[in-house]
């Protein structure tokens, strides 16, 4: 769109989605690059967007806008939509805003009627109505192309990283993946239909916090109806439509063409004409709709009007939710034997009267998030999950906790996340040295300046080196062997020992691998290895110990060493019940998820393909180096060469690699965890049948269980979630 009168759009929030996606599409117009304002009560966020868009004018208040603008974008966080969006409407000024329009069906009705009354357009960023193959599927539903509809599945999920400039999204009260991704799915599905399902089932896995997990199943007329998002990971993203003529399967992104197959064995292929090839394209067809509503007078693509069902839809999904059977969670509570002893009385409540405070850091990751996770469903203390971006929040923001900011290696931001609690966990798990020793330092240095009485540090058996074999105990040495894990290990061990005192208690913990629900090295990796149908037993070379821990046993080590004085300056080995072979492992875990038996791959057998897939990951490595922009395109192009190299993906993936071979899955070695049980009373609870049953019950809740998902990730989508991916999940 050139030429012509400056049109005058206001941005309301200056967050991620407004310097993504609304921003970019306004600077490139010339209809508007020159008449843009932005108001956000945040000076920082004002002052760097306005910098970066060579803007008009900057307000902290939306209010100032008026007899500025010709119309505009809210971009606030959900919660604020109604009342923003209300004000502009009662000023005669154009409103399109962001998804959801609001999460209340009459505050929705309430902002139709401000337009229609005050005879102004209240449009809506549903940005999928945009997509041209959305747009034909609309058109073959209402011809009967596809004959009666019997069933529409589809399923979205990517691992939230959105780099949210607040922390809007995990708030209590503040609505989760449902609202975020799910309004896109409810809304799609409305649109198709060309009318509002019934709902039938709505589930999601929050325990008083934003849902991070969420199935809502609707029917409409014969066609029964799934949806279901995830902001913890990928799901099977895509959907399919299956009518008594014929289907249509494609990935949520399939924008450009699409294939319908039809039940007698033809096949008709569609190009839908779309030269968008990311999703923010969208942002110009959005845009250049607006200019016309305020130019033209033209009706929205999306009117507000239009987005009533979903709304509906969408409250009631919330209205109406009921928890996911978890397993691993459900038999979680107050001095439940499966966490260990009872809590003892004089731990559980601080000097002041009041439940201890445990600061957990790294929150977000596997066993932080585990930990924080137990504390909280236990009631065993008040859990302070410490995380280092709002964008990682999504799992432990499910739980009714205190979440703050904490890089640790930020002093200032450690100082102050240490000045409330009563004990340090440190979790944290990062693959630098500076982090790993300086971040263990920052904590101490706090827990010392603050009064902290007790700081469980999480080592790991990585210290006692790769080569040791036979019963390693904690006085086995733990000389440096040019491994950076394991050495800055040692020497963040060697720190805890200096700073431990009768005032600061600093006790070490030297787990070994730990698996169960969210462990991506020993669970989920496991499991795509066993499912890619590559895997076996490895010989000799795959009878080395495990030495493998069910994560909520490792929970219980790091309760009992907050509670029990004879943790006090000492260090401890934490071993799960079982002692099993790798080759035992992939046996029983194969058993677990139902595959054919592992075939046994020899010696020779295993090396030979092991030193290729080796080499061609050296070579993959350093084409990415000098190519990656290129490839990723290429890769989410789709066609041939995104096929080939999903599949060498794929391979690499399923092929041990030399160190595993040669080293890991070979190592003789068990490391004893009798001190813990002499000392600690610690008695793991999760032999290898508990623990994978209650992994294989998070597996296929996620999507991660099957053949068919498996497959279906492989060939449908992007292994990590991509910018684009996590734009569209996160629209506000």
């Amino acid at each position: 769109m050139t030429g012509g009168k400056t049109i005058r759009i206001g941005v309301v929030g200056c967050g991620a989605i407004a310097e993504l996606y609304h921003l970019p599409a306004l600077a490139a117009c010339n209809k508007t690059s020159q008449g843009i304002v932005l108001a956000d009560p945040n000076d920082e966020r004002l002052a760097l967007m306005s910098q970066q868009f060579s803007v008009a004018d900057s307000v902290t208040d939306y209010r100032e806008m008026a007899g500025q603008v010709d119309g505009v974008i809210v971009a606030a966080p959900p919660a604020l939509h109604h009342r923003i969006a209300k004000w502009f409407l009662e000023q005669n000024i154009h409103v399109l805003c962001e998804k959801p329009l609001t999460e209340s069906i009459d505050e929705t009705r309430d902002l139709v009627h401000t337009a229609r009354d005050n005879r102004v357009t209240l449009a809506v960023n549903q940005t999928r109505r945009f997509f041209p193959t959305y747009q034909k599927i609309r058109e073959l539903i209402a011809a009967g192309t596809l004959g009666e509809l019997h069933r529409i599945t589809y399923h979205d999920g990517v691992e939230f990283d959105w780099p949210a400039a607040s922390p809007h999204h995990f708030t209590l009260g503040a609505k989760g993946a449902w609202s975020d991704t799910g309004v896109h799915l409810l809304d799609t599905v409305c649109y198709w239909l060309g009318g509002k399902p019934e709902l039938v089932e709505s589930l999601n896995d929050s325990d008083c916090g934003p849902e991070a997990l969420a199935t809502v199943r609707l029917r409409h007329g014969a066609c029964d109806i799934e949806l279901k998002v995830s902001r913890l990971g990928r799901l099977a993203n895509g959907f399919e439509i299956i009518g008594s003529l014929g289907s249509i399967q494609a990935q949520a992104e399939d924008w450009a063409d699409l294939t319908i197959r039809f039940k007698d064995g033809r096949q008709q292929r569609l190009r839908c004409g779309s030269r968008r090839r990311k999703y923010h394209d969208f942002a110009v067809p959005m845009l250049n709709n607006f200019v016309r509503v305020i130019e033209e007078g033209v009706e929205p693509t999306v009117s507000g009007e239009s987005t009533l069902a979903t709304i509906e839809l969408l409250q009631a999904a919330y209205d109406g939710a009921q928890r996911y059977s978890m397993p691993w969670n459900d038999a979680v509570s107050a001095n439940d034997s499966s966490i260990g002893p009872p809590t003892p009385a004089s731990w559980q409540q601080a000097p002041q009267g009041k439940p201890r405070r445990v600061l957990v850091t790294g929150a977000s990751g596997f066993l932080g998030g585990r930990v924080v996770e137990l504390l909280s469903l236990g009631k065993l203390a008040t859990p302070v999950a410490a995380i280092r971006h709002w964008s990682r929040a999504a799992r432990v923001a499910r739980q009714a906790v205190e979440v703050t900011l904490c890089d640790i290696c930020d002093p200032h931001q450690v100082d102050q996340a240490a000045r409330s609690v009563d004990a340090i966990v440190h979790c944290a798990k990062t693959d630098d040295r500076e982090s790993i020793v300086g971040g263990t330092r920052n904590l101490l240095e706090a827990a010392a300046r603050h009064g902290i009485d007790r700081f469980v540090f999480l080592s790991t058996a990585e210290v006692y080196g790769p080569n040791v074999r036979g019963e390693i105990q904690e006085s086995a040495p733990t000389a440096k062997t040019g491994r950076l894990y394991g050495d800055a290990k040692i020497e963040a061990e060697d720190l805890c020992r200096s700073f431990d005192s009768h005032s600061l208690a600093t006790t070490i913990l030297r787990p070994s691998l730990i698996y169960g629900p969210f462990s991506t090295s020993w669970s989920m990796d496991i499991a795509q290895r066993l499912l890619s149908g590559n895997w076996g037993t490895f010989d000799q070379r795959g009878e080395g110990m495990a030495n493998l821990i069910y994560v909520d046993d490792l929970v219980q080590a790091i309760f009992l060493s907050l509670t029990c004085d004879a943790a006090r300056g000492e260090t401890f080995n934490v071993s799960g019940p079982d002692r099993l072979s790798w080759n035992e492992y992939f046996q029983r875990f194969n058993e677990v998820l139902d595959l054919p038996p592992l075939p046994s791959i020899s010696a020779t057998q295993s090396w030979l393909r092991t030193k290729v897939m080796d080499w061609v990951d050296l070579v993959a490595d350093k084409i990415l180096e000098r190519y990656e922009d290129q490839l990723m395109e290429i890769y989410l192009r789709g066609g041939f060469a995104s096929r080939v190299m999903k599949r060498i993906k794929g391979e690499l993936k399923s092929t041990p690699s030399g160190d595993e071979l040669n080293n890991l899955f070979s190592r003789q070695a068990v490391y004893t965890d009798s001190k813990a049980r002499r000392l600690l009373q610690y008695e793991p609870m999760f032999d290898i049948d508990r623990g994978l049953a209650m992994t294989l019950a998070w597996l296929r809740l996620h999507e991660l269980a099957t053949p068919e998902g498996h497959e279906k990730q492989i060939a449908r989508g992007r292994d990590s979630a991509t910018p684009d991916a996590l734009l569209e999940a996160t629209c506000s």
